[in-house]
């Protein structure tokens, strides 16, 4: 059941998509995310990865999950003018139950779902990158498709220009975002990617430069070195040092973190496997322009933690 908007009250078709660390929740703030950086690596592995079926069906797989989100999140962006940015509501993170209990006929307290309406620059930022990214990767298997998703990257992006502030999820406490700046940057260069257009490339420049380092790794809350890694690449080359300073001052912020005997980059906070992974994505993506080998090294410390690497040399 819409909660907001010009359709409220209204039945909403709000299924597909993933739920949301063991609950009933589905945001577009992870989901949007986790879309976008499977396209993203798909791409990335496409200049990486061996040929050969092994390679092939790795890729394949990371198209086929992206697809799920992309679908869903066309579904939560059904019009030019509207945006849905959550399925759920505390209720649904505070009690326990089965899948199969999910429904009114197992559970006489179940009730319809509120899906709220609104958008924040941070949310239209990633997904008119996860959109654009997929109008490209789709274009040859389902050109209808892509041709939707090309169209959903613009109008959902121009919500983003329209609504410069954060929206993450409710409440805010479950995701609490601060930055939209680096979202944007990355939903614009990827828009000009996809469809050539010079204004993307100015916009994606100024959001750039608004956005900075982000002081932090990697993560649903900081897409900064995914927009500069992807900006860097069609830029002047006036603006390029600028870009890529900012992600040195990331990666040196998790060189100086990783100086313990266990190498990791991040301090130990809830989900530390998360943020190893993003120290590495930032530190990788930066070794990737800049040839500083260092921090390669530095990445695979972190997916070595990840896979249960300690300081005495054995797997856990």
């Amino acid at each position: 059941m819409i909660e907001g908007g010009p359709r409220h009250g209204q039945p909403f078709d709000a299924s597909g998509g993933w739920h949301d660390a063991g609950d009933f929740l589905k945001f577009v703030e992870t989901s949007s995310y986790v879309t976008a950086l499977l396209l993203f690596s798909y791409e990335l592995t496409g200049q990486s990865v061996q040929a050969g079926r092994e390679g092939a069906d790795f890729r394949k797989g990371l198209l086929a999950q992206s697809r799920i989100g992309i679908e869903w999140l066309l579904k939560m962006h059904p019009t030019v003018d509207e945006f849905y940015y959550q399925v759920g509501d505390e209720d649904d993170h505070n009690s326990w139950r089965l899948p199969e209990h999910d429904c009114i006929a197992a559970n006489g307290e179940w009730k319809p779902r509120p899906v709220y309406f609104g958008v924040g620059a941070n949310l239209a930022g990633r997904s008119a990158a996860a959109f654009a990214m997929a109008s490209r990767h789709f274009r040859q298997d389902d050109p209808d498709f892509a041709a939707r998703c090309r169209a959903a990257a613009e109008s959902v992006y121009t919500l983003g220009t329209e609504n410069e502030r954060v929206l993450s999820t409710l409440p805010a406490s479950f995701y609490p975002e601060k930055t939209w700046e680096d979202d944007m940057a990355w939903g614009a260069a990827e828009l000009f990617k996809a469809t050539g257009r010079p204004a993307y490339l100015r916009a994606a420049l100024e959001y750039a430069h608004l956005a900075g380092p982000a002081s932090a790794e990697t993560s649903v809350y900081n897409t900064h070195s995914l927009a500069h890694y992807t900006l860097f690449q069609h830029a002047p080359k006036s603006e390029r040092n600028g870009l890529l300073n900012y992600m040195r001052a990331d990666a040196e912020l998790i060189r100086k973190r990783a100086e313990n005997p266990y190498g990791l980059g991040t301090p130990y906070i809830w989900g530390t496997a998360e943020a190893a992974a993003g120290s590495a994505i930032t530190c990788l993506l930066y070794a990737a322009l800049s040839g500083e080998k260092q921090y390669s090294t530095i990445a695979r410390r972190q997916r070595d933690f990840i896979l249960g690497s300690n300081p005495c040399g054995c797997l856990a």
